[in-house]
């Protein structure tokens, strides 16, 4: 284990060797801040500046009178719990990376070559409805659009799901 002394705090980092469910093992650079090991930054700070910039939203719409807001703000509250314990935890950054080789090997299997584009695929679909949103389309094209984008996101994760069951 060595060390880096940054701003008066003691930045350790050691390698963690872990393996994931057929036979893949990769190794991970555990870094230490004080006494808390971060083994993923980029999902901690996703976690708490794209979760914190949900939750407040949602808290501010809550304290305006909208009910619906309550269920997300649950919602930013455990997506929050679940990336902070994916990045500090061990057990969790490996459950997390188990979790994304199989749905990038169910992609694979299912779609071939075209797996990457397809987990891309609703971030596209939503990307052409803002598009159109920016470029002044027809109301009704925006809302048969995101209606589409939301029914193909629905029956893909149910697809996805399904063929996830036979790695659990």
């Amino acid at each position: 284990m060595r060390g880096i002394w940054k701003s008066g705090i003691m930045i350790k980092s050691k390698a963690v060797t872990a393996r994931v469910s057929g036979g893949v093992v990769f190794t991970v650079l555990a870094r230490e801040v004080g006494s808390l090991k971060m083994y993923d930054w980029k999902t901690f700070l996703a976690a708490l500046l794209l979760g914190g910039a949900g939750l407040a939203g949602s808290l501010m719409d809550l304290l305006r009178g909208d009910m619906v807001s309550l269920a997300w703000l649950i919602l930013f509250a455990y997506l929050i719990c679940r990336g902070i314990y994916e990045s500090v935890t061990e057990q969790g950054f490996r459950r997390g990376k188990e979790r994304n080789s199989q749905v990038k090997q169910v992609y694979q299997e299912r779609f071939g070559k075209l797996g990457p584009v397809m987990s891309w695929s609703v971030v596209i679909g939503w990307g052409v409805i803002i598009i159109l949103a920016l470029v002044s389309a027809p109301a009704w094209m925006i809302v048969a659009g995101g209606i589409a984008v939301l029914l193909y996101q629905l029956i893909l994760t149910v697809i996805i799901r399904g063929d996830l069951r036979k790695y659990r």
